[in-house]
């Protein structure tokens, strides 16, 4: 009877090792995603580069994105679809909603001081699972960027059909990895910040220029809303939806947070700095456009300085995108040293940020059109900015201690205003926007998917370990 009854107790015996093990899976999978990175590690972990960038390379990277296809492309796109008055407005509420934005991410820059970015700052603030999601809206939304602003460029050639703006597209994403992987490889991202600053001189001189020679030939008067007031109110949201991307990119100078000389002190000023020249340049161009006058001239002018100027951001956009890649890439490999965040040592990240880029070009010019890739960039950093806000917040109350060279004045309204903006965002569009977030919604949960995925596989080894410790 007791040899019966001994495999009996052998299967009780294994099922709750069974048991065990999943429960101490389940637990190591939680505590994957529900862990936060002190600060103090992720300054000693994020290595030694070659600190050159000042604010007078910072704010240059910042140009290049934000005052980039924002006015050569979207401003006249809103005012074509939904009129003069109702863009200006809406660019009015994108500046505001993009500042609020601003102020929380020159916080963390300044009390983050690593190339990360947003994904950083959350893994800081709210702990790994809201990183990951970050992240996932970070790879969206600087490799879409690359390929709207590619695109774009491609538009002022004198090429015509998909085949040949595709391939004009996916030829700049190419020169831009190629730049940046030769001045990776000779340790002079100081000679990036100068030809983006030189760009960025050139773009905003023609801007400029053409306001002024736009208001010499108009004739001058005293612009009144459109008495059909409904129609213009119906298309401020809509026209918020799609000038929003004219001001992204500020973002893009903390990505440089480990190039920066004095991170601490430059990253914060830089952000507000090109936020300032931004929403200045903006309003004089959307200023100049409900005025009115002839074109004919300053079109011509406009073309030439987009085609200098726009190869600018394809090239930051990957440049941040790499280093993004390298902060995630240093936390999968904690054992790694700190010689992998080298420049010299980022090749790799650079590349790929370059092929993804080229898939959103495929995407753009095959399943969906430039429209759609802009309304996903936009959802993406909502997000993104959303979580970013709410990470100032907790990261304000969780760590008083740390040291903050900007402090965001009236925090919770702040943070609150950024999130409402990103509500209105995916919910205020019109039809297009609204076909679009289905295919925002299916990306954030591919991106929560491929976070608990890699909770489990992290958390795979522990288990192992539990199963043998309550074996002995």
């Amino acid at each position: 009877m007791a040899e019966r009854e001994a495999p009996s107790a052998d299967r009780n015996v294994h099922k709750r090792v069974g048991v065990s093990e999943l429960r101490v899976l389940m637990k190591s999978a939680g505590s994957e995603l529900t862990q936060r990175k002190k600060v103090e590690r992720i300054i000693r972990e994020s290595g030694g580069s070659d600190r050159r960038l000042t604010k007078k390379h910072l704010v240059p990277l910042g140009l290049a994105i934000v005052i980039g296809a924002g006015i050569f492309n979207r401003v006249g796109e809103s005012i074509g679809r939904y009129g003069a008055w109702a863009s200006f407005y809406g660019l009015i509420l994108a500046g505001v909603a993009c500042l609020a934005a601003a102020l929380c991410f020159a916080e963390l820059a300044s009390t983050v001081p690593v190339g990360g970015s947003a994904y950083t700052y959350c893994y800081a603030s709210l702990g790994k699972f809201f990183a990951w999601v970050v992240f996932w809206m970070l790879l969206l939304q600087y490799s879409a960027g690359a390929s709207v602003i590619a695109l774009a460029w491609s538009h002022y050639l004198p090429v015509s059909g998909i085949i040949q703006t595709a391939l004009c597209a996916t030829l700049l994403i190419a020169l831009s990895v190629a730049i940046l992987c030769k001045l990776d490889n000779k340790n002079c991202l100081t000679a990036v910040a100068v030809f983006v600053a030189v760009a960025v001189v050139v773009k905003v001189g023609a801007l400029l220029l053409a306001v002024i020679v736009k208001f010499g030939e108009a004739t001058v008067h005293v612009p009144h809303p459109d008495p059909r007031g409904s129609v213009e109110v119906s298309g401020l949201l809509p026209a918020f939806t799609v000038l929003y991307f004219a001001f992204l990119g500020f973002d893009v100078i903390s990505t440089a947070a480990e190039e920066a000389r004095y991170p601490q002190k430059d990253l914060a000023s830089s952000i507000l700095i090109v936020f300032g020249l931004t929403g200045f340049v903006y309003f004089l161009v959307m200023l100049s456009s409900i005025v009115g006058g002839n074109t004919e001239g300053t079109a011509k002018l406009l073309a030439v300085a987009a085609l200098i100027g726009l190869p600018a951001g394809v090239i930051i956009l990957i440049y941040g995108q790499s280093r993004i890649l390298v902060a995630v890439l240093r936390d999968l490999r904690p054992q790694s040293d700190s010689a992998d965040s080298h420049p010299s040592k980022r090749i790799g990240t650079v590349l790929l940020s370059g092929f993804l880029a080229t898939v959103g070009v495929i995407l753009a010019t095959t399943l969906l059109d430039e429209t759609d890739l802009t309304l996903l960039v936009n959802m993406s950093t909502a997000v993104a900015f959303a979580l970013v806000a709410i990470g100032t917040v907790v990261l304000r109350v969780r760590r008083p201690d740390l040291p903050r060279t900007f402090r965001v004045p009236g925090l919770p309204l702040v943070a609150i205003v950024s999130v409402v903006a990103s509500v209105l965002l995916a919910l205020g569009g019109d039809q297009a926007v609204r076909q679009a977030v289905p295919i925002g919604i299916g990306w954030i949960g591919l991106g929560v998917l491929v976070s608990l995925i890699l909770a489990f596989w992290r958390a795979w080894p522990k288990m192992r370990t539990g199963r043998g410790d309550e074996a002995s």
